[in-house]
């Protein structure tokens, strides 16, 4: 949501959230989808896990969408775009893992069955973020998004992925403590 917000500032865009409050939608399809997913999961476990890997799976589907829209170019959009999709995937993964957990077999709805397998085969998607282009960037010392972010070699400072110094080198691959 920041990272959204931080697009609408940037290109002075008129933000359509006008209430934050939960449940609470300008949008009349999206209040209808919020509605049936929470009526769909306040009973049962399996119907909640449901209808959050249906919920993940329709993000996919429509981030990927924008993505491969030829008119969305812009590099701000696009790199926002990416890592919403990379928390749909973990989130995803996440739901089905849970429902087998459970004996039960989640089948996609929105994204096409070879999206969908690529997203279960994947692993985890951690430590990393995707930069404009939808490449992957190592997070190396600090949290992602904050300082510390860089791509290539050079020396970090600031936290580190195992609590050591905070001071790494980082190649691309990962974080080594120098």
């Amino acid at each position: 949501m920041d990272l959204v917000k931080k697009v609408f500032t940037i290109y002075g865009l008129d933000d359509p959230l006008t209430d934050d409050t939960v449940g609470v939608f300008s949008e009349g399809l999206l209040a209808q989808y919020y509605s049936t997913f929470v009526a769909a999961g306040e009973d049962y476990l399996i119907d909640a896990l449901e209808a959050g890997a249906e919920i993940e799976d329709m993000d996919l589907n429509d981030l990927y969408g924008m993505l491969a829209d030829e008119a969305i170019q812009n590099e701000h959009i696009h790199l926002v775009l990416y890592n919403l999709a990379k928390g749909s995937r973990n989130h995803l993964r996440s739901f089905v893992r849970a429902l087998d957990a459970q004996g039960i077999t989640y089948v996609q709805q929105h994204l096409s069955q070879e999206d969908f397998e690529a997203v279960l085969e994947a692993e985890m998607e951690t430590r990393m973020f995707y930069d404009s282009e939808g490449e992957r960037v190592v997070a190396c010392g600090g949290a992602v998004g904050g300082f510390g972010i860089r791509r290539g070699s050079g020396i970090q400072n600031g936290g580190s992925h195992d609590g050591g110094s905070g001071n790494g080198e980082c190649d691309g691959t990962g974080c080594n403590e120098v």
